[in-house]
């Protein structure tokens, strides 16, 4: 079962608003668009980033609770690299 909490939800949430402010800015050409944008997806590469090694400490100490842990690790792995490549 997934816990989710607060700061869960609102970090999530404030990722996906960040990027939508970013990419409407750049968008709309103005000249603070693009700097937005690559703070924002600093933001979501560092919460990437924490919830993989946060996933795969799970996994190696063998306290995981995902019914299909290794599924998780991977796509969460593939999510962290499509973060790091833009």
């Amino acid at each position: 079962m997934w816990s989710i909490d607060f700061t869960t939800m609102f970090t999530d949430y404030l990722a996906g608003a960040l990027l939508l402010v970013g990419a409407w800015a750049a968008y709309r050409g103005n000249r603070w668009g693009g700097l937005f944008l690559i703070a924002a997806w600093a933001w979501v590469t560092g919460m990437m980033s924490d919830s993989l090694l946060y996933q795969v400490e799970e996994s190696l100490r063998n306290t995981a609770t995902e019914p299909h842990n290794l599924l998780v690790v991977i796509v969460k792995f593939l999510l962290w690299g499509t973060s790091l490549m833009v």
